[in-house]
C-alpha cells in the first residue's frame, strides 16, 4: 500500500528533523513516500534537510504560503491511496502509520481519521471534537464542558473521548489521514485559511458530502 506523508516546515528545523527521523528510522509494512514543503524558512532548514534526508521529496517555496496551500501542493503532485497530513512537531511512534492504514482499510465508510495525540511530556493533546455548530459552539465558547454542564463541544478535552473508536465532527490537521477517493471527490484544503481552522472546514465539507 502506497501512502503519501505531507509535512510543512516553516523555521522549525530541529522539530522537523526529529519528525523525519521518527519516520525514516523505523521499518514499515506499507510504502510511505515523504514530501516536505518548506515555506521559505530562514533558519537553515532547507539546507540541512536536503543534506541529511536526500530520500525525501522537497518543495521549496519562495514565500510562506501557509498550511493549507502548502499541503495542497503535495496533493496536486502525488498519487497514493492515503494522504497523511503531519505537523512538523510530531514524533511518530512505532507502528502508528501502519495501524492507521489498517484502520482505514477495515472501515471503508471512514474518509478521514486521526489518533489520540500526546505532548512530549505525555499529557493529552486534544485534537478533535464536534463541528462548531449550534450547541457545540455555545458550549465551547462559554466553557460549559469544563464545568461539566454542556456536551457536545467544538474542542473536547475529556480524556475518555480519545480512548475508543467513534465518529467525530472534525480531527486536527496536526495528524490527519485522508483517503484518496475523499480528496478526489471533495477537493483540497481551502486556501482562504492561511493557518488554523482549515482542517475543521475540510472535515465539514467531507461530512456534508456523506
Amino acid at each position: 500500500m502506497k501512502a503519501i506523508l505531507s509535512i510543512v516546515n516553516y523555521n522549525t528545523k530541529s522539530l522537523t528533523i526529529n519528525c523525519l527521523k521518527s519516520i525514516i528510522e523505523k521499518k514499515w509494512k506499507n510504502n510511505f513516500e515523504i514530501w516536505l514543503v518548506d515555506n521559505a524558512s530562514i533558519d537553515g532548514s532547507r539546507e540541512v534537510i536536503k543534506k541529511t534526508f536526500p530520500q525525501i521529496n522537497l518543495i521549496e517555496n519562495k514565500a510562506n504560503f501557509g498550511f493549507g496551500k502548502a499541503h495542497n501542493q503535495v496533493f496536486s503532485k502525488t498519487e497514493g491511496e492515503y494522504f497523511f497530513v503531519i505537523n512538523s512537531d510530531c514524533e511518530i511512534k512505532d507502528g502508528v502509520l501502519d495501524e492507521m492504514i489498517k484502520f482505514m482499510e477495515e472501515n471503508p465508510s471512514c474518509g478521514i481519521s486521526s489518533s489520540k495525540l500526546l505532548s512530549f511530556d505525555g499529557k493529552l493533546q486534544p485534537n478533535s471534537g464536534d463541528l462548531p455548530l449550534g450547541r457545540a459552539l455555545l458550549n465551547w465558547l462559554f466553557n460549559l464542558e469544563v464545568l461539566g454542564i454542556g456536551k457536545p463541544s467544538f474542542h473536547i478535552n475529556d480524556p475518555k473521548y480519545y480512548e475508543k473508536v467513534h465518529e467525530v465532527g472534525w480531527v486536527s490537521g496536526s495528524f490527519m489521514v485522508i483517503k484518496k477517493k475523499v480528496l478526489r471527490s471533495v477537493g483540497k484544503f481551502s486556501e482562504d485559511y492561511f493557518m488554523y481552522f482549515e482542517d475543521v472546514e475540510y472535515c465539514f465539507r467531507v461530512k456534508r458530502a456523506g
